[in-house]
This record gives C-alpha cells, sequence and structure tokens, in this order.
C-alpha cells in the first residue's frame, strides 16, 4: 500500500508550535507524501488490553526506549516488566486536549483500556509496590471478550476510578526519537483530531510498532478499540468516525480483543451491510414507482424485482471504486431505437449496430476508447420521441458523439460515414482521433484540411447523464438503467441531456450512471433513486466516492490524488478559519489534482 501525495494544505491549519516540531524532519522521507510499500491490514497481534501511562513529557522529548527518569516512564517500565509475556500493549501517552474536560489526569496514572469493559483510571501508584502493579496488569489480561454485549461489573482497588462511558479517546503515536515518520505525523493528526473532534480525549503515545504505517491512530470509546496506519490529514475526518469502506478498511490494523478471523468476519459484516443498505439503499422502497412515466414502468414490469432492482443483494465485495481503467475518450454513436431493444452483443442489423462493430474493432482489445449505442428518446413520452433536450442540440440517428477527458464534447461529421456508410478505415480514423486532443473543425467554418480532422458540432455548455440500460445484456441494467434515466429527465434541469447507453461493463454495480459535465467525465456505480441527486450535481462526500468508478482520462494515481483533496473543508475547519480561506485552499487542491494529471499526460514515456 502506498501513502498518497497530501499537498501541505494541513500546514495552513495546525499550530505554530506543531511546525516547529516538525520542521527539522524531511517531508518527503517521513511526512504524508512519502512512499510504503507494506500493508498494515490486520498487522496488530491479538491483544488482550492496552495500558497508557499518563506523562506531561512533550513527546518529542521522550528518550528512544523510554528509559528517561519521568514518573511516567519509570510506572511504565514497572508495568512492561510484570507484563511480560502478556499480550497487553503498554504505552505512554501525552495528553494534548484534557484540560477544563470531566476527568482529571495526573502524571503516572494508568489508563485501563480493556475490550468490553468500562476505562479503568489507576492513580497513586509507587512503582515498588509489586502487589499494586501486578494487580494493574492482571486486570488488563484478565480482559472480557471483546463480544461482550454490556460493560461488566467488578470491583475495584484502591484509587482506582471508572470512566465517563460515553467517554471518546484519540491516540496518535509521536514517538519523534523512535522513528522520524511517527515524529512528523504524529503531531499534526493530534493537532487536527482536537480541531475535528474536540468533545474527545486526544493524546499523543509512545512506540505502538508498525513505524512504516505512520500516521497511526488509535480510535477508543465504548464502542471498539480500533488501531489504523497511514492515517493523513485528508482521511483523518473519516477515520475518527469510522466511516466504514473499503478504503478505511485497508488501512484497518486491528481492534484490540480481535484475532484475525474475527476482524475478517467484522469486514465482511459491515461491508456487505453498507453494500446492501447504503449502495442499494431502498431495502424494498417502491415509492419512486409513483414518479415513472407509464413507457418505463412497462419496460421494467418484466423484469424480477428482488434480483435485479434496488433491494437485491449483492456479493459484499462488489466495490465499484476506482473499478475504471483509464479511458482516451468516450465515442457514441446515437441511434432511435429503445435501448430494451438492443441485441446482447450489439450484433443486430440496424447502421447504427454496424457501426459500432467497426468502431470496437478499431478500438481494439485494450479498449482504451469505449464504445457504446446511445438513445435520446423522451422517457416520459407516449411515444418513442427524440427528447427536446437532444432535439435542441440537433442530435438525430447516426450522428456520433465525443467525450475526451481535455477536448470540448462534440457530435460529429466528416468521416465519409452516414451519406456514403460506413467502412473500416472510417472507423479507424475515428478511434485514433479520438485518443488524441486536437480540436474538432467546427461545421461553420468549412471542411477540414484533412480526412483525418472530423468536423463536427461542439456540444460545450450542456451536461450529460447517461444510464446504462442494455436489459438484453444484463437485467439489472435494464431495471436500473431506464428507471435512473426516467428520473433524472423528470428534474428538468437546465442543459441537461438525459440518455441511455449500451454496455459499459459491471453489470453487477448497476445503476451505472455516466455524469459527463464541465468538472469531468465521472462514472458512478450503485446510483439510487435516493442518491441519485447527489450523483448528477457531483457533491463529493464519502459516499459518493465509494459509488465513483472512476474518470475518463484518470489513472489509479489521479483518481487517488483527486479523492483525498481537501476541496470540501470540515465544518470545524470552516468555523476556525473562515469561508473564503476555505475556499482557496478547497481552490487550490483541486488545481494541484488537476496539474498532476497534465503533467502526467504530457511528461515522457520511458
Amino acid at each position: 500500500m502506498s501513502l498518497t501525495s497530501d499537498d501541505g494544505a494541513f500546514k495552513k491549519y495546525v499550530s505554530r508550535a506543531v511546525l516547529r516540531d516538525i520542521e527539522e524532519f524531511d517531508e518527503a522521507e517521513c511526512g504524508f507524501c512519502r512512499t510504503e510499500t507494506d500493508p498494515c491490514k490486520h498487522h496488530l497481534p491479538p491483544l488482550a488490553a492496552h495500558l497508557l501511562v499518563v506523562t506531561d513529557v512533550p513527546s518529542k522529548e521522550w528518550s528512544a526506549k523510554l528509559q528517561g527518569d519521568s514518573v511516567a516512564e519509570r510506572v511504565c517500565a514497572a508495568l512492561a516488566t510484570t507484563g511480560r509475556g502478556i499480550p497487553v500493549a503498554i504505552s505512554i501517552v501525552q495528553l494534548v486536549n484534557a484540560k477544563g474536560k470531566k476527568d482529571s489526569f495526573r502524571p503516572g496514572d494508568v489508563l485501563v483500556f480493556r475490550p468490553g469493559r468500562p476505562v479503568v483510571l489507576a492513580t497513586d501508584i509507587d512503582c515498588k509496590d509489586e502487589a499494586r502493579v501486578a494487580s494493574i496488569v492482571g486486570k488488563a489480561a484478565a480482559a472480557a471478550p471483546a463480544a461482550t454485549a454490556a460493560p461488566i461489573e467488578e470491583p475495584l482497588g484502591v484509587s482506582e476510578r471508572v470512566l465517563s462511558v460515553d467517554a471518546k479517546f484519540v491516540f496518535v503515536c509521536a514517538h519523534a526519537k523512535r522513528d522520524a515518520r511517527c515524529g512528523y505525523t504524529g503531531p499534526v493528526l493530534a493537532d487536527l483530531a482536537t480541531q475535528f473532534d474536540p468533545e474527545s480525549y486526544v493524546g499523543k503515545v509512545s512506540h505502538i510498532g508498525g513505524h512504516k504505517y505512520a500516521g497511526n491512530v488509535l480510535v477508543y470509546d465504548g464502542t471498539a478499540l480500533d488501531w489504523f496506519g497511514y492515517t493523513t490529514p485528508s482521511n483523518l475526518q473519516a477515520t475518527l468516525n469510522r466511516e466504514w469502506s473499503h478504503s478505511l478498511f485497508s488501512r484497518h490494523r486491528g481492534r484490540v480483543g480481535f484475532d484475525e478471523a474475527r476482524l475478517d468476519a467484522l469486514e465482511a459484516g459491515i461491508i456487505a451491510e453498507k453494500e446492501k443498505v447504503s449502495f442499494l439503499d431502498l431495502c424494498g422502497d417502491t415509492s419512486f414507482k409513483a414518479e415513472l412515466a407509464p413507457s418505463t414502468c412497462k419496460d421494467i414490469e418484466d423484469i424480477d424485482e428482488k434480483e435485479c432492482g434496488f433491494c437485491r443483494w449483492e456479493d459484499g465485495a462488489a466495490s465499484c471504486r476506482h473499478d475504471l481503467k483509464k479511458l482516451a475518450a468516450h465515442v457514441m454513436v446515437v441511434t432511435e431505437a429503445p435501448a430494451a431493444t438492443w441485441a446482447p452483443k450489439l450484433e443486430g442489423d440496424s447502421s447504427e449496430e454496424a457501426a459500432c462493430a467497426l468502431l470496437v474493432k478499431a478500438a481494439g482489445r485494450a479498449q482504451q476508447v469505449k464504445v457504446t449505442l446511445v438513445e435520446f428518446l423522451d422517457p416520459r413520452a407516449a411515444a418513442p420521441t427524440v427528447s427536446d433536450a437532444a432535439k435542441r442540440l440537433g442530435i438525430k440517428a447516426g450522428d456520433v458523439l465525443l467525450f475526451r477527458p481535455e477536448a470540448e464534447p462534440a457530435k460529429l461529421r466528416g468521416f465519409g460515414y452516414g451519406k456514403h456508410g460506413w467502412s473500416e478505415a472510417d472507423a479507424v480514423r475515428l478511434i485514433q482521433f479520438a485518443r488524441t486532443t486536437a480540436p474538432v473543425q467546427d461545421e461553420a467554418d468549412g471542411p477540414p484540411a484533412t480526412r483525418d480532422v472530423p468536423t463536427g458540432t461542439l456540444l460545450t455548455g450542456n451536461r450529460f447523464f447517461l444510464a446504462c440500460a442494455h436489459t438484453q445484456r444484463d437485467p439489472r441494467c435494464g431495471y436500473c438503467g431506464a428507471v435512473l434515466a426516467d428520473l433524472a429527465a423528470a428534474r428538468d434541469e437546465d442543459g441537461l441531456v438525459v440518455g441511455k447507453v449500451s454496455h459499459v461493463g459491471g453489470h453487477r454495480f448497476a445503476g451505472n450512471a455516466l455524469v459527463y459535465d464541465e468538472q469531468g467525465l465521472d462514472w458512478f456505480g450503485f446510483v439510487t433513486p435516493k442518491n441519485l441527486g447527489a450523483a448528477l450535481a457531483k457533491e463529493w462526500s464519502p459516499a459518493l466516492f465509494e459509488r465513483w468508478r472512476g474518470r475518463v482520462g484518470f489513472d489509479a494515481r489521479a483518481l487517488q490524488a483527486f479523492e483525498t483533496a481537501d476541496r470540501t473543508p470540515s465544518p470545524q475547519v470552516r468555523r476556525l478559519f473562515g469561508a473564503r480561506s476555505c475556499k482557496f485552499a478547497a481552490g487550490a487542491a483541486i488545481f494541484g489534482a488537476l496539474g498532476y494529471f497534465v503533467y502526467s499526460r504530457r511528461r515522457p514515456q520511458n
């Protein structure tokens, strides 16, 4: 696993003290833009508990092996000696925001975290009192299984008390003298955590293993005791909130009290439930049917709703995130044949299907250019009729639409097809042109100087919503695509052109929706009537990113860079720094991601 590039925008939000703490480190080697290759998933060995000794010594001053003479380090050493061979993690912690909160702590106090039990605070510990030290370690070693449904009541020893059951703790490894990566990432994440989650106790902890996974973040509350690696400012809030996704699970080092089998079961259960409830989130709610046109209801009436509709079950492994391989362009041949009539492999006799077959052959196996049929029939009309939005653009059967990431969308002319029919040479020239960024010759400017440049009409200023509705290829697309196209058309938004396209891959991700606008040529999966508006408006959020199959022109690194760009500051940051500066930071992040994309397209290939 590699850390994704971070544009450094976080430096505007952390304190000057933190910036001073990290200035001695090499950002490229130790920061959030470094590259690591080792996966951290399930790296945590089974633990019964975690003991944290409170200290007031700043984390940057801790010795590498905690051999100092502070109260906390002496207590930590005594606990480690007694607990040798017991699966208990022992660390020291500097709480950075405990002042003014309900519970108070003194150097040498010990926080005892155990799965399924309340947090115990042990105070007034004498390092030479072996019985007392053994009692604390014994409580930790006898931790209840994590499956315990309710806290277990037990007698407390002298100078021990239970903390508030709703207390939440966030710990970040910041042991600078043990490893510079933790020394850099830890202070930054701890500072940001106090802003993102001000109600929680935030602390910097000593070495917990896995320097290479820095930033290492521990989230402890009454629900669970979770460890996460590769945390950055961009994904910190999702980590603190445990916004479970495939991405977050890939960074989940483990949970105190869980072995690998239980971690696997936890992930499978959560992801399966998310994909059933969040991706296909109607769960039997068919109220959207009242809004559908009669023609759409007829199109879907013979399709099994439980197997193919929005309440169906998909395998828990069916994540569509970043599923789209890098494409150079999308070419669509316009037809007036309804999507429900298209042959499974477009092997029909129509001239449009024949054109598609030639273009697919010209594109070759690499399929860097996607070729599909598209129809713009008005789903709300009584009889098959081209929609008003398509008529406005002069789109008719036989036209070819070309969408490329670095060029204006266009309706093409001038390859010899249409008037004299298609040829293989026409198809090859069109595919070769689609792979370039050369401009289309505007029809109003006359014929092009060469046959290799097509004439056409630019479609600038329009948004296209294209739902895969290839019923005979897969009934899931037939059901979901027909519904989504109908509901999108019913919105009657200015400049929105709604169509249905043939197979785009990923039947299991239906509803598959392509939203092409000035922001980008984006593909989404698991679109439902409930989240259709967010996909249309591209209201980027963790939930939408889970459905984001990709963007035409973007490779995996560009997708990750765009996703981690801090476009929308959190409400906490917005309150702290004001809307104007937040908009500036968001804009800078977006241009940074786009800059990388342009650079990666233009740099010479070895």
